[in-house]
């Protein structure tokens, strides 16, 4: 009888230390990308300008890339093709059937300022990259608008403890342009 309440014991702790160490995937967690079958729903057109082949978002809005705040979360929303002319993308529902999660180092030119402390940069003594560029790309499909190619969700992240935008993060950045939904199970 001992032994099996001590069995019994064990099993719950095991358990228990599995589950906080291997938490139910949430919107909220880095580590948890868009599963394959979530879906994009773009809410409004958005315009292509001529010669171009994608559109940058931030905090809801389409932003020129060189104003873009790296250090917070911004989307590039990309077409296959480039054309001589303006297109439109239309509201439309876009299956994400692909995702992939990259990082790269980036060369500041000036050394990024903290608190007053320089950190990294070029002549810097870390002799090591001070940020990372943590992104996630979607890979989109739909039979309506074939030429939408991706969504790449990133941001900058100090080298010393760099993480990906969580699926919240994210949503926040496309906020009244696209909705960002997971398969039912996933929340």
């Amino acid at each position: 009888m001992v032994l099996r309440f001590l069995s019994v014991s064990l099993l719950v702790a095991i358990t228990t230390a599995c589950a906080q160490l291997f938490p139910e995937p949430s919107p909220d967690q880095p580590f948890y990308a868009p599963p394959e079958g979530s879906r994009l729903e773009l809410l409004k057109p958005i315009e292509i300008s001529a010669n171009e082949v994608s559109v940058w978002i931030q905090n809801g809005e389409i932003i020129n890339y060189r104003n873009a705040n790296r250090y917070y979360p911004f989307c590039k929303f990309e077409m296959y093709s480039k054309v001589d002319r303006s297109r439109t993308v239309q509201p439309d529902t876009f299956v994400i059937e692909r995702v992939r999660r990259m990082d790269w180092a980036v060369r500041l030119d000036e050394p990024l300022r903290l608190a007053g402390i320089g950190v990294g940069g070029v002549g810097s003594d870390s002799g090591g990259p001070s940020t990372f560029s943590m992104s996630t790309e979607m890979f989109l499909d739909s039979p309506r608008q074939p030429d939408v190619h991706r969504l790449t969700c990133q941001h900058w992240e100090d080298a010393r403890l760099p993480r990906h935008l969580t699926i919240n993060e994210m949503r926040q950045a496309l906020k009244g342009i696209f909705n960002l939904e997971l398969p039912a199970a996933e929340g």
